[in-house]
């Protein structure tokens, strides 16, 4: 027998990010901000980043998560979305932006 779709509720609320803001971790929680660049919206300046959510995850759910998203990187390859040589281009940046934000002033 075939079984109805499923469909979630049209109240369930949509938050829209940019990417994620910061992240930290205890013994058993990874708790990381979501943010967004707002624009000014007199148009009189320029923009800021705003946080929009804060999300607690367990560890296991936060890397269950973290293996989610790679497959689906995978995927976005794979139907063309997105390149390997774009996300390698990204990482090189997390990486960069790691190491200046460790650097002493």
């Amino acid at each position: 027998m075939e079984r109805e779709p499923k469909y979630p509720t049209p109240f369930l609320p949509v938050i829209f990010s940019d990417g994620v803001e910061s992240m930290s971790h205890s013994q058993n929680n990874a708790k990381f901000y979501l943010s967004r660049l707002d624009p000014d919206i007199a148009a009189n300046g320029g923009s800021q980043i705003a946080t929009v959510c804060q999300i607690v995850m367990p560890l296991p759910g936060f890397v269950g998560a973290a293996l989610f998203f790679e497959q689906r990187l995978e995927l976005l390859v794979t139907e063309g979305k997105i390149t390997h040589e774009e996300i390698e281009a990204q990482r090189r940046q997390m990486r960069e932006d790691a190491k200046n934000a460790r650097r002493p002033d």
